[in-house]
Parts: C-alpha cells; structure tokens; sequence
C-alpha cells in the first residue's frame, strides 16, 4: 500500500498511544492498588438468570483485568477506539448497552474469591478524548440487566421483532431494511404488543 496513505495512521497510532500510556499514568491511583493481571481473556456458557429457572448464555473476551491483592477486587476494562457519547446519567441506553453489566457478570464467574467492583468502557485515543464510562457491579445493575434480559427474550419468544430506527447510522443491515424506515417503525410504534419494548427503551 502506498506510504504516503499508511503515514499519517502510523504517526496518528503513534501519537494515540503516547497519549494513552500518559493518561494511564495520570489516572492510576495508588490507593486503589487495582493492577493488571490477564488480557484477552475468554469466557463462555456465562449464564445470566432470567425468570423461571430459565437463562440467557454469553461468551466472549475481555480486553483487561485487574485485581487488587488486599482487598481482593476485580474490575474489568474495554477499551474503545470511537468517540465517547455517554451522558452522565446514562448505563443501559433503553437496553441497547448491556456489554459492561455482563462483564461485572463474566468478571464475578472468573474471580469468585474477589469482589467485582466495576466494568469501564476506555475511549482510549483522542477521538474519544481518553474518557472513561464506568459501570459500577451493584444489585441495582444486575437487576436492571435481568429486567432487560427477560424484555427482550419474552419478546423473542413471542415472535415479537420491533423495528427500530433511531440509531441505522451504525448499523449494517441498513441495505436489507431498504429506504423508509423511520416511517414504518412509526406507523407500527402503536402496536399494543410494544408496550414492553417502549418501557425498555425508556432506560437510561
């Protein structure tokens, strides 16, 4: 590939990454003793409780994890390459983002002699300005992900598919729903059968 194309990534990647080690430094504090022990770590067949008896399965891999030896904390960290697009009182975004409060899960699987303190999201170039979202492991949390969980999959079980087109900017089936789609998720918005999906989405 032509330098002068992969130049400027190189000197972008670069200068990304001096940032990002210089904001690790800033952030670390000593007091929390948190110290990084695995990357890339699998998990599988994580089973979240639903409702019943019944279970939804996950797996997948988390970027990094720490732990504390004293206190024996564990907290998970994601790192993220796009811009940062949380508000402050945000977490669930109407049960679109439910990565972090499944990481307190996996995280608490993995670790079950530690105390799962958070999950954090790292915008970690400066596209992202090198914030951070943090999802704390509280009951609150765990409750509100099986809520959505249990949302999610009553609808599924009934054959229930809402449309949704407030977010196709990043999606990549825009070619499959066609043109139009505002409109047709709107005139099927006052299906009585969406009542749950429109409380769900209503979540910060």
């Amino acid at each position: 590939m032509n330098a002068a194309l992969l130049d400027p990534v190189r000197v972008r990647l670069h200068s990304d990454l001096e940032e990002m080690l210089d904001d690790e430094v800033k952030a670390a504090d000593p007091a929390d003793e948190f110290v990084p022990v695995a990357f890339e770590q699998e998990f599988a067949d994580l089973a979240v409780p639903l409702a019943d008896g019944a279970s939804m399965t996950f797996r997948g891999k988390i970027d990094r994890i720490d732990t504390t030896s004293g206190s024996r904390r564990v907290r998970v960290i994601d790192y993220k390459t796009g811009k940062h697009f949380w508000k402050a009182e945000e977490q669930f975004k109407g049960g679109t983002e439910l990565q972090l409060a499944i990481y307190n899960q996996a995280a608490r699987v993995a670790y079950p002699d530690h105390e799962v303190a958070e999950a954090v999201y790292y915008y970690s170039t400066a596209a992202g300005d090198y914030k951070r979202k943090v999802c704390a492991a509280t009951p609150e949390v765990e409750e509100t992900l099986r809520s959505v969980l249990v949302t999610l999959d009553g609808l599924a079980a009934a054959g229930v598919f809402p449309p949704v087109a407030d977010n196709c900017r990043f999606c990549d089936f825009q070619t499959l729903c066609g043109p139009f789609r505002e409109n047709r998720a709107l005139r099927k918005s006052a299906d009585p059968r969406l009542a749950s999906f429109k409380r769900l989405r209503e979540i910060l």
